[in-house]
């Protein structure tokens, strides 16, 4: 009998420590989580009212812009015909 009762004190303080063991899940981390993200998101918006303000954008010239926008666009059409002919396979010697 009295091994018995030894075994159910010793199970009982088992479960209290495991039952222990969960309540305290707050930490530091859980307290910031998500505050990384909120705080890049944040800064990486340059103007809140950017669509609010419907004037045309000054201070650079036509020709120079659309001069830029399209080296921009044929910069990408390049890229992507040459980037196919360069292009190779090797498997020499990959069975051997």
């Amino acid at each position: 009998m009295k091994s018995k009762d030894m075994l159910l004190i010793v199970g009982f303080i088992a479960c209290c420590l495991m039952l222990a063991g969960c309540a305290g899940n707050y930490s530091a981390l859980n307290k910031n989580w998500g505050y990384s993200y909120e705080t890049a998101r944040y800064d990486q918006i340059m103007n809140l009212d950017a669509g609010k303000d419907t004037a045309p954008v000054t201070g650079l010239d036509g020709q120079i812009a659309y001069k830029s926008y399209t080296l921009y666009r044929n910069g990408f059409t390049k890229a992507s015909s040459s980037a196919g002919s360069d292009t190779t396979l090797s498997m020499s010697g990959a069975g051997k």
